[in-house]
């Protein structure tokens, strides 16, 4: 059991939290639940727990000086911070006093379980909150590029090049690729997309500074796209058909659209040729089968509803900088 101090001065978050499921016959549980940060360094006085969740911003002692005071006594029990969206130079200043995670307000029952998840994770791993420098240099880059902070950004892949052994020791990841594919799905996570039509990570990674803009770029994007219910229902049928060998017509025909109006709307609203998004679409469903399953190459390439072999390979080198057999020899 996961004993939680859950400390927030608005008490109609008690009455909220109380009613998520995930706290019904789960390994979660709120063993107390405190007004301010003056309460809840006494209760930590008085009891052990697992976990701290905390506002940032409360009366008489705030999120951020608690934190410091729990460190100051060498106290490293696990602590997720809650902030909004204005208070992202406070959330920093919390992830230096090794908060391990954070909760962009409002609150909601889903951000709640996935930081829940990380951070019973880590404390499988045995990772105390003072020692895993990678998750505190994933928190910080994570925060720069949502709440776009140019400085921390720099400051993040300056650290990056001094410390890029330990941060991927820490993470358990191979290389800077690995590193950049996992930030991308943390970012992914973050803003619960149910979508992400194109993966650029699997492009080879030359330039560090020029893959975080792209990710930057994609997140702003994917925000407008992930509210915009033709781009939705586009790319699910996509999805669901992307073995058909001409999705342009099908899509339009699904959407009692014509062809010509399908594709010219897409491009208004992505900046992608509807054409080049199906190939990126299926070129990742080739890599997922590559790297996945023990399916040959020309299989694959019919199965995608390519009509040659090399035609598919020269697609797949194009957008991905190898072959296929060298990119399932890279990721089998």
């Amino acid at each position: 059991m996961i004993d939680i101090l859950f400390v927030d001065d608005d008490l109609s978050m008690k009455f909220i939290i109380e009613h998520f499921s995930l706290f019904h016959g789960s390994n979660y549980r709120i063993k107390r639940f405190v007004t301010d940060g003056i309460k809840a360094l006494e209760a930590l006085d008085q009891q052990k727990f697992d976990l701290v969740i905390t506002d940032i911003k409360m009366p008489i002692v705030d999120g951020i000086t608690m934190i410091k005071k729990m460190r100051e006594k060498n106290d490293e029990t696990f602590v997720i911070i809650e902030s909004t969206y204005r208070e992202f130079r406070l959330a920093q200043e919390a992830i230096r006093y090794r908060a391990i995670d954070y909760i962009e307000k409002p609150l909601t029952e889903a951000k709640l379980g996935d930081a829940l998840s990380r951070a019973e994770k880590l404390m499988e791993e045995g990772v105390a909150g003072n020692e895993n420098r990678g998750n505190t240099w994933m928190n910080q880059i994570t925060h720069g590029l949502l709440y776009e902070d140019p400085m921390q950004i720099r400051r993040s892949l300056t650290e990056l090049h001094k410390e890029e052994r330990e941060i991927l020791a820490d993470l358990d990841l191979k290389d800077k690729e690995k590193l950049f594919h996992y930030l991308w799905h943390q970012l992914l996570n973050n803003k619960h997309y149910i979508y992400n039509d194109r993966l650029f990570i699997h492009f080879p990674i030359r330039d560090d500074s020029k893959i975080l803009l792209l990710m930057h770029q994609e997140i702003k994007r994917l925000e407008l796209l992930n509210h915009d219910p033709f781009i939705l229902k586009l790319s699910q049928i996509i999805n669901d058909q992307i073995t058909s060998v001409d999705l342009i017509t099908y899509t339009s025909e699904k959407l009692e659209l014509s062809k010509d109006y399908v594709s010219r709307t897409f491009r208004q609203k992505t900046g992608l040729t509807l054409k080049d998004y199906i190939i990126i679409r299926k070129i990742t469903e080739a890599q997922t089968l590559l790297a996945d399953s023990n399916k040959k190459v020309y299989q694959i390439s019919n199965y995608l509803g390519y009509m040659t072999v090399d035609y598919f390979s020269k697609v797949f080198k194009k957008i991905c900088g190898m072959t296929p057999i060298q990119y399932r020899k890279q990721h089998m």
